[in-house]
């Protein structure tokens, strides 16, 4: 079972990813640059958005294999329409 949710609206700003399984939630602070399991942070990286959006171009221009082509996104926005429409569906 998944659930997607885009807020736009909600204040204080939020960028976050949330994982609940049977043992443990895990949340992926995109601002904060953390990873938490059950509160407990078990992961944190120090990437400004600018070394980010560098690196990331620098890799496209090398023709690297680390940035995703219109088919990696094509499959992504796929999956994406497909959990938007599991929850329609009776």
């Amino acid at each position: 079972m998944a659930t997607l949710q885009i807020n736009y609206l909600f204040r204080p700003l939020r960028r976050d990813c949330v994982i609940v399984t049977a043992d443990h939630s895990y949340v992926l602070d995109l601002r904060g640059h953390t990873l938490t399991r059950d509160g407990e942070m078990i992961a944190q990286d120090d990437i400004s958005r600018d070394t980010l959006t560098h690196r990331l171009l620098q890799s496209f221009l090398e023709g690297s294999d680390d940035v995703p082509d219109a088919v990696a996104a094509g499959r992504v926005d796929e999956l994406i329409r497909r959990i938007e429409t599991a929850g329609q569906q009776p």
